[in-house]
């Protein structure tokens, strides 16, 4: 799984750098679409990420319906008095009990991922707003310094 994710970042990273057209750098501008690519690429990796969570939420919800299936499968194999079947859904219990383990610690440590990569989102949205205001000031300023030289 880590794998595929560190995969989807490299092909991200790469996709950004790709679509970029190349321009004339204009001071600002190549900040603000420096800034755009970062944002876009968070947005990207946030997705990705929740896809991720919200298949594994699905995933551990079945795992939960699993386990109350064997427990009444036990429950009924107890009423039989069958020695074998109980053993094999207790094993399957048993794995069933493992694998919600495994899942919830992952689903831990997903949510963690997600809230860094929601903050870094915020973040880059932040400062791609920022450079935007600071770039239409700029604009203005010159427009204003023009007009005082026409004068």
């Amino acid at each position: 799984m880590n794998k595929l994710f560190l995969a989807i970042i490299v092909f991200l990273f790469s996709s950004t750098a790709f679509a970029q057209e190349e321009e004339k750098p204009q001071g600002g501008n190549t900040e603000i679409k420096e800034l755009q690519a970062a944002r876009d690429t968070a947005k990207a990796l946030f997705k990705a990420k929740t896809l991720e969570n919200k298949k594994n939420n699905s995933r551990y919800d079945k795992l939960q319906a699993d386990k109350n299936k064997f427990k009444s499968q036990l429950s009924t194999a107890k009423k039989s008095k069958k020695q074998d079947k109980i053993e094999a859904i207790q094993a399957k219990i048993d794995d069933n009990k493992q694998q919600i383990k495994d899942l919830d610690l992952q689903l831990k440590d997903e949510s963690k991922q997600l809230a860094q990569l929601e903050k870094e989102l915020k973040n880059a949205e932040k400062a791609l707003e920022t450079a935007k205001k600071n770039a239409q000031k700029e604009k203005e300023k010159a427009a204003k310094e023009k007009s005082k030289a026409k004068k």
